[in-house]
């Protein structure tokens, strides 16, 4: 894996709040902390196990940028190195589920 890889992936990741705010009003403080203190993979593998999804999606929806999940960014072909096929495959489930289709 390539480090200059991680860290494009880090700064999308940032982009991904910063969009949010920007377009959703929405505050992702927490996520935002996240990243900041573990990095965005890490952050992105640890969301991609974790079963809370709604909250975000919710207001992600509601202003019609899903384009902005976490799940998205994770399926976009130059970052294909950084996820496992597991991962990858339930960020396309979870996804599908919302009615987005990756």
């Amino acid at each position: 894996m390539s480090d200059d890889l991680e860290d494009q992936f880090h700064r999308e990741m940032i982009a991904v709040y910063q969009n949010a705010l920007r377009d959703c009003t929405q505050k992702a403080a927490y996520f935002l902390q996240m990243v900041g203190g573990q990095g965005g993979v890490e952050v992105a593998k640890k969301l991609l196990q974790s079963d809370d999804t709604e909250h975000g999606f919710t207001a992600l929806w509601k202003c019609g940028r899903l384009d902005l999940m976490v799940e998205h960014l994770v399926l976009q072909p130059k970052y294909a190195d950084l996820f496992s096929d597991e991962e990858k495959e339930m960020a396309r489930h979870r996804l599908r589920m919302h009615g987005y289709a990756p």
